[in-house]
């Protein structure tokens, strides 16, 4: 297909719905669900939060060096949700919420899921306040990018969930320039662990990281890993900032003519996570990508 269709199918493919090599099966926390609630929308029950078996949070899976977030910074940002079909929700990915039913994630952290599997709890902050069953919202279409794969690097990863109810909290602002964004400061926002061994935060963690360019990315990925639809930021020579797995899907903020605007998903890293002079990769949504 000629590059430039490409280009128009993934602008359309993001901006229709907006209006303005981690794994995701490294879960942190889980919400127990009454059988007789499992699908139905609107009630609602006071979930006690249960961290998961140590067989199924092993893996390193956080945001590294950051602060806790002040309530209310985020209003456009949610927590996706899967049902383990075992009498629990799993929280498995960050996403932004970008119209009033549509929802930016990662397509690696939905591609093996059904929709009817999936649910959001928009303007997440913090699981002691906001992770009860009675503030799940639940998927109904589930679209990921046709050109998603994940060899030899995971390409195009994006997904746009519509939710099955309007959501009137704040909507992320999805960039939609022609920068590359080089050496600007971005800032990561996500719940997983702060350390490699450590626990998840209650309070959703944000840190800041400067993007590079993809030449400088692909002297340390390799000149097929990094393609123009990604973008890479963090990677100090000192590491110990960073995402990590738990943090997938979720949004990477810059500042643009004092707005705050979504440039990137988090998409794919070393394992380790935060290892010094290896950097984050980031799906882009901006125009440029093809």
């Amino acid at each position: 297909m000629n590059k430039n269709i490409i280009s128009v199918l993934v602008i359309a493919f993001i901006f229709f719905f907006a209006a303005n090599v981690y794994a995701t099966d490294d879960l942190v926390w889980a919400i127990p669900k009454l059988d007789n609630l499992r699908n139905a929308q609107g009630l609602s029950a006071k979930a006690e939060l249960r961290p998961l078996p140590k067989s199924l949070s092993d893996s390193k899976s956080y945001i590294v060096g950051g602060s806790p977030t002040p309530l209310g910074k985020y209003p456009d940002y949610a927590l996706l949700w899967e049902d383990g079909l075992d009498g629990y929700w799993y929280a498995i990915c960050g996403a932004s919420l970008i119209a009033t039913n549509k929802i930016l994630t990662a397509a690696h952290c939905t591609v093996d899921s059904s929709a009817s599997r999936l649910a959001v709890i928009p303007n997440f902050h913090s699981f002691s306040e906001d992770a009860t069953l009675g503030n799940l919202i639940y998927v109904g279409q589930k679209i990921e990018h046709p050109n998603y794969n994940e060899s030899p690097s995971t390409r195009n990863d994006i997904a746009v969930l519509t939710l099955n109810e309007q959501v009137s909290t704040a909507k992320a602002n999805i960039y939609g320039g022609t920068k590359q964004l080089a050496g600007h400061t971005a800032t990561v926002i996500g719940t997983g662990r702060l350390s490699g061994d450590g626990d998840a935060p209650n309070t959703l963690q944000e840190v800041d990281l400067t993007i590079v360019g993809n030449s400088q990315c692909a002297g340390v990925w390799g000149s097929s890993a990094i393609t123009s639809a990604m973008m890479c930021a963090g990677g100090t020579s000192s590491g110990g900032i960073g995402a990590c797995s738990g943090d997938s899907g979720g949004p990477l903020f810059v500042s643009l003519y004092g707005k705050r605007v979504q440039a990137g998903i988090v998409s794919w890293g070393h394992q380790d996570c935060a290892v010094p002079n290896y950097y984050d990769v980031y799906a882009r949504t901006n125009k440029d990508r093809s």
